[in-house]
């Protein structure tokens, strides 16, 4: 198809997308709105200049200046939607997209790295599934599980799915978030889900954190996988486990054990 044509398909997936991914900047106040605003326009200022240094001040300063939900919700997801569709349409070229994307690797990593778990915090695993999976979806992910409380190790992308089975079975970790992009009739993602399944324990939870909720609904219910769309339903179901795991251990769960992220200056 014509690049003039693709863009179109985006605005076709926008009423289920566009709501499942903003939901963070549709719930803000006007002023929180106004502010992820300017601070959406200066990253993609900075990222038109090609100016990766002036990208990172922006982003290290609304880690500052916000929450970490909030932070992700209304200033991080709607920026990599931005980028996206201006990289496809041709109004920001690749190389600027590619500029962008390392700043925003550095930054996610830094959230993850400066979120403080308790000690009794429970271990969740990120990994990308599929040769089509976004890494920044996945580091999205893992920053929102670690400013919620959980001990994140994240696997990186193209890594095997052997190596994330090995990668979950020496941290004992209780959860598995799948990041997925893929088609409704991709055939390697069932394959790699069924084999995770069957090298896994039971009792490992697998979440899968897609872009859409239609997609590969045989395989996830043949794992057991819960669909996630969505920053907060993926904090829903998070407290939900750190809830369950609390009553199980005899401790108290909740907002008092949710960690601060702290920016080291």
């Amino acid at each position: 198809m014509p690049t003039t044509a693709l863009p179109a398909l985006l605005d076709e997936e926008a009423p289920t997308t566009h709501r499942s991914r903003h939901h963070g900047l549709n719930d803000a106040t006007p002023e929180a709105r106004s502010a992820a605003d300017e601070l959406i326009e200066a990253c993609l200022r900075a990222i038109g200049d090609f100016d990766a240094v002036a990208l990172d001040l922006q982003l290290r300063r609304a880690i500052v200046a916000l929450s970490a939900d909030d932070f992700l919700d209304t200033v991080v997801v709607p920026l990599v939607d931005h980028l996206r569709i201006r990289v496809l349409d041709g109004s920001v070229r690749r190389p600027h997209g590619h500029l962008a994307q390392g700043v925003l690797r550095r930054v996610l990593d830094h959230v993850v790295a400066t979120a403080t778990a308790p000690l009794h915090s429970r271990d969740l695993v990120v990994a990308p599934l599929g040769a089509h999976a976004h890494e920044l979806d996945a580091l999205i992910v893992a920053a929102a599980a670690a400013a919620d409380g959980w001990r994140v190790t994240y696997v990186g992308a193209g890594v095997l799915a052997e190596d994330v089975a090995e990668t979950v079975q020496h941290l004992d970790g209780h959860v598995l978030a799948l990041s997925l992009a893929a088609s409704s009739g991709d055939r390697v993602i069932p394959r790699e889900l069924r084999r995770l399944r069957a090298l896994l324990p039971a009792r490992v939870e697998f979440l899968v954190v897609a872009t859409t909720a239609d997609v590969q609904r045989a395989a996830l219910a043949e794992t057991g996988a819960t669909t996630i769309v969505g920053l907060r339903m993926l904090r829903t179901r998070l407290r939900a486990l750190s809830g369950a795991a609390s009553e199980e251990n005899g401790t108290t769960g909740g907002a008092a054990s949710r960690p601060r992220v702290r920016s080291r200056r």
